[in-house]
């Protein structure tokens, strides 16, 4: 199935190919225009902190390329801007596994 995710802006077509690679799903499967489209697939708490950490340094490193996917400007401190991405994910981040002990 391929979908047309073209659509969206630079940024957030590298942050959610990202989001994909982290819990290898290719990103051309996903129709992020189905309704609830981040139940699909799983991640644990410490593959989303990594995904966060890995975007921090990604965004910190080239802000250009991601103006205008987050609500107001990009956060210059990296305590800001893990924020913003803990705010994304929790808003469209994949659904938990639940974790053995």
């Amino acid at each position: 199935m391929s979908t047309n995710n073209s659509d969206f802006p630079k940024g957030l077509e590298l942050i959610l190919k990202d989001m994909c690679d982290a819990v290898n799903v290719n990103y051309e499967d996903i129709d992020f225009k189905e309704e609830e489209w981040y139940f699909k697939h799983e991640w644990t708490m410490k593959e989303e902190q990594s995904f966060i950490n890995q975007q921090i340094d990604k965004i910190s490193s080239n802000k250009q390329d991601y103006t205008g996917v987050f609500r107001g400007p990009i956060p210059r401190s990296k305590k800001g801007l893990e924020k913003t991405l803990q705010m994304f994910t929790l808003q469209y981040g994949w659904k938990y596994k639940e974790e053995t002990k």
